[in-house]
């Protein structure tokens, strides 16, 4: 994720000067953890406009070390662990919600991410397939 701007200002001299910029993200870097409870997530996820799925190969060993790796590098919140499925919850800046559902069991995970942004689910699912992969 990209962002980029201009800074207009005036030198010393009163002339008119434009600094351009632009910078990547990635969206961890925004994210923040979003505590709730599991009937909260179940309402909220019922709620999202839109829905991302993928089927990723992993190479972690059980859902706690999923668990361990989207909080530490994802900033997600890890609202419950129920058998081979977890789920987490995140906030963009305390205004977007996030929710992702793992189901870690095998060799593969499949995630399945809503949101009310389409383009916070393509974010989020590009970093979780470099996170969990």
């Amino acid at each position: 994720m990209n962002f980029g701007g201009k800074i207009s200002y005036k030198d010393p001299n009163r002339t008119s000067k434009h600094l351009f910029f632009n910078h990547t993200l990635n969206i961890s870097d925004i994210l923040r953890p979003l505590v709730i409870n599991t009937e909260e997530y179940g309402q909220k996820w019922s709620e999202a406009s839109f829905e991302k799925k993928q089927r990723v190969p992993s190479s972690l060993k059980n859902c706690q070390e999923l668990s361990k790796k989207a909080e530490d590098w994802l900033r997600l919140y890890p609202v419950d662990i129920i058998g081979t499925k977890v789920i987490f919850a995140g906030t963009v800046m305390q205004c977007g919600m996030c929710l992702l559902h793992v189901n870690c069991g095998g060799d593969e995970i499949e995630l399945s991410i809503k949101s009310n942004n389409r383009l916070l689910n393509d974010a989020l699912m590009k970093q979780c397939v470099t996170v969990f992969s």
